[in-house]
């Protein structure tokens, strides 16, 4: 019986890699979402890397309509991903897989989307208005409120029990944190991880700062266009550069925008998890800002950090002040 990892990001599958037991690979299987960019490259990668059994779902289609999804109707066979499996770890339970999972009554574990993110504030957080709305299509599709209530959800998987709320899911905490395994990993996990992400040394150039986008207008967070998105991190840029400083834009995976349309900065690749690049950079960003990924948190070579989201000056006045 093996344990199953689905992972939609390729922050997902760096996390799953460290925090398995890489002398058992057997005892593994990686699930990834098709919609994860070279998911197919990927997987030929960690078999061969890591020896572990890796199978690409397209979890959207599990079910293609509300209707199916209400009637649990799959329009793809599940058991390859099912059978032979004793424990399911999620990262995100608002997809078709995690519906499927809570449907069938199959147990499973949540673990953190990103880093610390169930103790930030983000764009699931709704009014009350919404809140009611959002439990009348969970009724007619039943499916469970995400974020760990699923009574099948058995286990909520954090960074750290720091600003948690008690609330029903309590008890389902518990915490692990993620640094202790960047800061344990072994000789052939650092490299086989630069050799599955193909990443190389990056040297940072004098004054810098670092900028990490999020796909905010997807999400109608803050800006509602991609011309919107762009002028919101192109102000940025601007202000930044004005002080002085390098600019390197780390772009998030989802995130389509085309920044190198900004003059004189450096685009890092967006495919390759930040966390992943930290143990690259040869020294620290004296500045790093975002509107609030929670990645930023984690990154150790960033001297100063600023979340925008959580600064008086943006969230009440509008003003971005570095």
């Amino acid at each position: 019986m093996k344990e199953a990892c689905v992972c939609n990001t390729q922050y997902h599958l760096l996390i799953t890699l460290l925090m398995l037991d890489e002398n058992h690979p057997e005892n593994y299987r990686i699930i990834l979402d098709n919609q994860i960019v070279n998911a197919d490259k990927y997987q030929l990668k960690i078999q061969e890397l890591f020896g572990i059994e890796v199978l690409i779902c397209d979890i959207q289609k599990i079910y293609s309509n509300w209707k199916s999804l209400s009637l649990n109707k799959t329009d793809i066979v599940m058991d390859d991903y099912i059978s032979n499996t004793n424990k399911f770890i999620l990262y995100n339970d608002f997809t078709n897989f995690a519906y499927y999972l809570h449907k069938n009554k199959i147990p499973f574990v949540l673990r953190e989307d990103g880093y610390n993110y169930q103790t930030i504030y983000n764009a699931d957080e709704y009014t009350w208005l919404d809140e009611i709305k959002m439990a009348i299509k969970r009724r007619i599709k039943g499916i469970p409120r995400h974020k760990g209530y699923s009574k099948y959800c058995v286990e909520i998987n954090v960074n750290s029990m720091n600003g948690i709320k008690k609330d029903s899911r309590y008890s389902k905490f518990m915490a692990e944190s993620r640094g202790y395994f960047f800061d344990n990993m072994s000789k052939s996990m650092k490299e086989n991880l630069f050799l599955l992400f193909d990443v190389q040394p990056i040297k940072i150039k004098g004054k810098s700062a670092l900028v990490i986008t999020q796909p905010l207008h997807v999400h109608n967070i803050y800006v509602y266009s991609e011309k919107e998105q762009f002028d919101f991190y192109h102000q940025i840029v601007t202000i930044l550069k004005n002080d002085g400083y390098n600019v390197y834009i780390k772009i998030h995976p989802r995130d389509k925008i085309d920044y190198s349309r900004i003059a004189s900065v450096e685009i890092l690749e967006s495919q390759i998890p930040l966390e992943l690049m930290d143990l690259l950079m040869d020294r620290s960003f004296e500045i790093g800002i975002t509107y609030s990924s929670t990645a930023l948190s984690f990154v150790g070579k960033v001297d100063r950090k600023i979340i925008l989201s959580k600064t008086e000056e943006f969230s009440k006045h509008n003003r971005i002040v570095i």
